[in-house]
């Protein structure tokens, strides 16, 4: 299913691939998003994109050679901004082809007869998301163990990050303080309703550098247990997810790091996009489309203490049974943001849009 954001003169309709893996969960589900808010600062087009890490083995790269690049005229030559007030639009509320929201623009910077062929893209690392039921009124399965067959996502409270363990001033534990380096996980409900849950893009690492735990799990809607630290979520430069599929994923993205970066804000993460193809600025009015689908929008995958220092021994279920009959150690359901599809064309507005090429969702 494709949807759309219009912006005003501009028609855009945006968003972003996967642009995650991570190697602490063996059972990992996928789900159609009901609701997938995003909230969008800054954007900007630009004249060409050149990748100073192109000859650089992924496998070497690190955060810090794409977040000290990402923001400069290297990733994004000739920047225009088009737009830079911040906004929430829900890209999973409205049906296929409907307009999902209005985002401001000024086109007056717009270079006549300049070539312009990429997208420089500032958002929230938060995101809120719902996912849908299927045919069978359950949530989404992970793959693992019967605990975690049936996720759906749940209002997000402090106590799923450990509020009950609060000792201030030695330790806070909310959503505000811990939403980037530690990451809920609830428990399952076998016919329970989605409700709208605060997701968050947590510190985390490229291969390329040190392989230490780069956040935590609290386990339960209470959080009665903590992982401690000990998982690790690796980025990758561009959005494809290795044998997802899945295309036109970003051409980059900086990387939410523990240590600070000039030029990104600590809320932040800046996407690169390349256009389907480059538009020449005439005078004649223009459109930018941004199409995008959020079927599997929603990553749900099984965490539990079992775990230890983040993979599972075997590969095995976390079942009550080889939890010791603990269920605070048994699977729980850890939400993320999952796969979202992005198409971009600009185009004169007086030509009929045509739809951007391939069968995708």
């Amino acid at each position: 299913m494709t949807k759309k954001i219009n912006l005003l003169i501009l028609t855009l309709v945006i968003f972003f691939t996967y642009t995650q893996t991570t190697y602490s969960a063996t059972y990992n589900g996928w789900g159609d998003a009901d609701t997938l808010k995003i909230t969008i600062k800054k954007m900007e087009v630009c004249t060409g994109f050149e990748d100073p890490n192109a000859d650089v083995d992924p496998n070497d790269l690190t955060a810090e050679m794409i977040n000290s690049k990402i923001n400069t005229d290297t990733f994004c030559n000739n920047p225009i901004v088009i737009g830079d007030e911040e906004k929430v639009i829900d890209i999973g509320s409205v049906e296929p082809g409907e307009v999902a929201g209005t985002y401001g623009t000024n086109l007056d910077n717009l270079k006549l007869g300049k070539r312009y062929s990429h997208m420089r893209l500032t958002i929230d690392r938060k995101f809120t998301i719902k996912n849908k039921l299927d045919e069978n009124g359950k949530g989404i399965d992970t793959g693992g163990a019967d605990l975690t067959s049936s996720c759906n996502t749940k209002t997000t409270t402090d106590l799923m990050y450990g509020s009950k363990w609060d000792n201030p001033p030695t330790t806070v534990w909310t959503e505000a303080t811990t939403k980037y380096v530690s990451r809920t996980s609830v428990d399952e409900t076998e016919s329970g309703t989605p409700q709208e849950m605060n997701v968050y893009y947590v510190n985390g690492r490229m291969r390329g550098d040190s392989s230490a735990a780069t956040m935590d799990h609290c386990y339960g809607d209470e959080c009665d247990r903590s992982s401690g630290w000990n998982w690790t979520w690796t980025y990758t430069q561009s959005g494809s997810f290795v044998g997802s599929g899945k295309e036109n994923a970003a051409l980059a993205m900086s990387v939410p790091t523990s240590a600070a970066t000039p030029g990104i804000g600590a809320d932040d993460i800046i996407l690169i996009y390349a256009f389907e193809k480059p538009y020449r600025v005439t005078r004649r009015p223009r459109t930018l489309d941004i199409r995008f689908g959020t079927q599997e929008g929603i990553l749900v995958y099984e965490a539990s203490k079992e775990e230890g220092s983040g993979w599972r021994d075997g590969g095995t279920p976390s079942t009550l049974a080889n939890a010791g009959g603990d269920i605070t150690k048994a699977g729980k359901c850890a939400f993320a943001v999952g796969f979202v599809n992005v198409k971009i064309r600009m185009r004169n507005a007086n030509v009929e849009a045509i739809p951007l090429t391939g069968d995708w969702n």
